[in-house]
């Protein structure tokens, strides 16, 4: 059956990919009357005849503008039904990004005018957080993030109590994509993977996102200090210093989608297409690790199977896999001891399963997250 890729950020695509994947990443703005507005570009994604005349970025629109082009309000995310009932309680996490306006956008302050900038995320971040909190989401079922190198000041001025973590390398509120590509260049290759880490942890961040760039392909042997990878010694490496710590990769293509995953970090992909059930690497597709996890013997049988076999033994699998929010203790043990000791987590079991609610798993699950819920999309998007 044909199946056909929902606008990007929009309810339709996003409650099929939490519905069917691990969780769902999408993007936040505020409007010019202060709410919420699910909508990626700085430029309001939409046709030049529905510009003519009106501002050119998000920010400087009502929320009700947005909506009659088509984009969709966070207000209605947290009334869909469907998505709710996977985040709150079936353990799928929802990865929120804070957009920061443009430059010449009315609500943008001076570039230079930096406690400006933290205070304007703090109240993005605030407003996020009590719409979240007051539709009972579990405190381990969401993440905030952003490109904004002071993450940590806008996340105290809002008093965040969930987890939280900053995108890097940090791109300027302005420019076209070349111009972010430059601008990040300098970043990237001073800093390496485990110098990301650190400043993640220092900075009290509980994951860090994360460009494939630093893990796979010829890019990443350009940043300064230890080289990290998806295979042999230099996954090897990865495992052992990261200890667990939670690492969120973009873009999770279907060529890489296997290596990702089987090394032990978070994909986001733009690829939900439940007819691509075969992945380029000559694996059978798991959409869902973590929510609904394998045991080590029914991970050994979809990892056998070959591509004229794989959906017999897959629909197998879904017929005989329970979900984690279903599992006793001792089902979840068992999952854990795996995950653990496959990919070197310091955490002990205990402590593990400590950090859950019956709705939740731990940060150190990996995932694979539906980024802008099923994709990125053409433009203009309406």
């Amino acid at each position: 059956m044909t199946w056909k890729q929902p606008v990007e950020n929009s309810i339709e695509g996003l409650r099929y990919a939490i519905e069917n994947l691990d969780g769902i990443e999408f993007d936040l703005r505020l409007t010019k009357d202060n709410e919420l507005i699910i909508h990626h570009d700085r430029i309001v994604a939409t046709t030049k005849e529905n510009l003519e005349g009106k501002p050119i970025y998000a920010e400087d629109w009502t929320l009700d503008e947005l909506m009659e082009l088509g984009f969709a309000s966070f207000d209605q995310l947290l009334d869909d039904k469907v998505i709710m009932k996977n985040w709150i309680e079936d353990a799928k996490v929802v990865c929120l990004e804070a957009k920061v306006p443009h430059i010449k956008s009315k609500v943008m302050g001076k570039p230079w005018k930096f406690k400006s900038h933290d205070k304007y995320l703090g109240e993005l971040l605030a407003l996020m957080e009590s719409k979240v909190d007051e539709a009972g989401v579990p405190n381990d079922n969401a993440v905030y993030y952003s490109f904004h190198s002071r993450m940590k000041k806008s996340a105290d001025h809002a008093k965040i109590k969930r987890n939280w973590s900053m995108l890097s390398p940090n791109l300027p509120p302005y420019g076209g994509l070349l111009t972010e590509k430059i601008r990040g260049a300098p970043s990237f290759l001073s800093t390496s993977f485990f110098r990301l880490m650190r400043k993640h942890q220092k900075a009290g961040s509980k994951m860090m996102p994360c460009a494939i760039e630093y893990l796979d392909g010829g890019l990443k042997n350009l940043p300064l200090g230890y080289t990290v990878g998806l295979e042999n010694n230099h996954l090897k490496r990865a495992r052992e210093y990261l200890a667990g710590f939670p690492v969120y990769v973009w873009p999770c293509s279907l060529e890489n989608e296997f290596k990702l995953l089987n090394g032990g970090f978070t994909g986001l992909t733009d690829n939900p297409d439940p007819n691509l059930t075969w992945l380029p690497s000559g694996n059978a597709r798991w959409f869902r690790p973590s929510s609904l996890p394998l045991t080590s013997d029914q991970h050994d049988l979809l990892v056998s199977a070959n591509e004229e076999n794989h959906k017999d033994i897959v629909n197998q699998l879904r017929s005989e896999v329970t979900p984690w929010t279903e599992l006793d203790r001792s089902g979840k043990v068992e999952i854990l001891s795996q995950w653990r000791k496959k990919w070197s987590w310091e955490k002990s079991v205990d402590d593990l399963l400590a950090s859950t609610s019956e709705s939740s798993m731990p940060w150190e699950s990996v995932r694979l997250i539906g980024h802008r819920g099923c994709g990125k999309t053409t433009r203009p998007l309406y």
